[in-house]
């Protein structure tokens, strides 16, 4: 495993040999976007992603994101590309027979929960996936894909860590520059907030870059359940009735309960919105 640089999210200036390399990187990973015509497939497209390097929580996002379409009647299949794995795929996920090596270790996870796809070209992915018989895809990761249409794109932020030294890579942790990503992002989950003047700072903070849609965030506490947890206990809620009205009340009593202040509503926008009712998807 690579170790990230101390400058990244240090005091410390970065080798001024990759600032150029910086530019670079930005400037063509713009132009990428620019020039790609997405793929737009006939089920819905959740991505979860981020604009730093590394991990910031996007999986046990994604992972809620599954069980939430589930009980909505969707048949969410996940499509990821296998980070660390050696298969270009598209390949679908089997834990008897995949290891690591083969796949990374986060497909293994997401197996667990739904179908996932390892895929290196994501918009392949999404046909597999779509053969596969999936009612929506949630794309772990990918934000910053341009070859895959998405329908909502859900940005999740390490409060602790931020945006770093605000460089874009590899002069910092960025993948994009912050005010160029939060265009593209339907809302922001905030993970890690300390205390209310911390949630507040983000929020100012992300409306310097001009981003305006919903912000979602829970205040750290180590009394917070295990995410299983709170999966069974919102289930075993209003949640058992398919309608936004009993959506939207499973959203105020899990307020408190990661991450579902942003998945709830954004499912329902999803079942309401975006496609057919869910038992034309899959049968109850």
């Amino acid at each position: 495993m690579r170790k990230t640089p101390a400058f990244w999210y240090g005091t410390a200036a970065p080798p001024p040999g990759l600032k150029p390399l910086a530019w670079l990187y930005d400037r063509l990973s713009r132009l990428r976007r620019a020039l790609t015509s997405p793929h737009h497939g006939t089920v819905p497209v959740l991505c979860i992603g981020n604009i730093t390097m590394g991990g910031s929580g996007k999986t046990p996002v994604a992972i809620a994101v599954s069980h939430i379409l589930h009980d909505l009647g969707f048949l969410p299949h996940f499509l990821t590309r296998g980070y660390g794995g050696r298969l270009k795929g598209p390949v679908l996920v089997k834990p008897a027979q995949h290891g690591f090596r083969e796949i990374g270790d986060e497909p293994l996870l997401l197996a667990r929960h739904a179908p996932c796809w390892v895929a290196r070209k994501r918009a392949a992915g999404a046909v597999a996936a779509e053969e596969g018989g999936a009612g929506a895809i949630i794309m772990d990761d990918g934000f910053q894909n341009p070859s895959l249409h998405k329908n909502l794109s859900f940005l999740v932020i390490d409060a602790a860590a931020g945006f770093g030294n605000g460089a874009v890579f590899p002069a910092g942790p960025l993948r994009e520059l912050p005010q160029n990503g939060l265009k593209r992002a339907d809302a922001c989950i905030l993970l890690g907030i300390k205390d209310e003047n911390s949630r507040e700072d983000w929020r100012q903070k992300l409306q310097q870059y001009g981003y305006q849609n919903p912000v979602f965030s829970q205040i750290y506490s180590r009394k917070i359940l295990p995410l299983t947890a709170h999966l069974s206990a919102l289930r075993e809620s209003a949640c058992r009735k398919n309608s936004a009205k009993h959506w939207k009340h499973a959203a105020r009593m899990s307020r408190n309960s990661f991450p579902f202040p942003i998945i709830t509503p954004i499912a329902v926008k999803i079942s309401k919105h975006y496609w057919p009712p869910p038992a034309a998807i899959m049968p109850r």
